[in-house]
């Protein structure tokens, strides 16, 4: 029974384990009407592992499931609201002036760092399923992170690497999608 712990972090363990400990359970009813979609679930394993250990999910997994029955697209990595507020204040101190270029390519620069997020998180989605990667895939993942942390890359550059990274996520996501049902 305590195979779930394999899928979570000490500090998630002790979040799970607390919500337990305040009568919190299972939310059978939602993940039974999120298995009737036949949509993609996020982190299946580890909900099925908290199910039968009759353990309360996390807050994201909840999110997950809900968002699988309101047909809405899935919830993004959960990043915390201090680092949110410091990056609000981080942006509005930056000045005003910003040459068009420059901007333009710190925009897609920020772009290309959330879909490689998105695409290692769902690599690890995926993996969780039986849906491996394959080699080709992860040499272009990691010519994408170089792209990124190059100062002198170009936008252009940075726009494919964008652009094939969301063919990748989207023919992984159908792969995966094949592999539910």
């Amino acid at each position: 029974m305590n195979n779930w712990q394999t899928f979570y972090s000490a500090a998630q363990q002790a979040e799970i384990q607390s919500k337990h400990q305040r009568g919190i359970g299972f939310p059978a009813e939602l993940y039974q009407r999120a298995l009737k979609t036949g949509k993609f679930i996020p982190h299946y394993q580890r909900i099925k592992a908290c199910q039968q250990a009759q353990l309360p999910l996390l807050t994201e997994d909840i999110q997950n499931l809900t968002a699988v029955i309101n047909h809405q697209p899935l919830a993004s990595p959960a990043t915390g609201s201090a680092k949110r507020r410091q990056r609000t204040k981080h942006r509005t101190r930056q000045p005003v002036a910003i040459n068009a270029k420059a901007a333009a390519k710190t925009g897609v620069k920020k772009q290309l760092q959330s879909m490689l997020k998105r695409y290692d998180s769902l690599v690890a989605s995926a993996e969780e399923i039986g849906v491996m990667q394959f080699e080709k895939h992860r040499r272009y993942r990691n010519r994408a992170f170089e792209i990124l942390n190059n100062p002198d890359a170009t936008a252009a550059a940075m726009h494919r690497q964008v652009n094939y990274l969301e063919g990748q996520i989207q023919r992984l996501e159908e792969r995966m999608q094949q592999r539910m049902f």
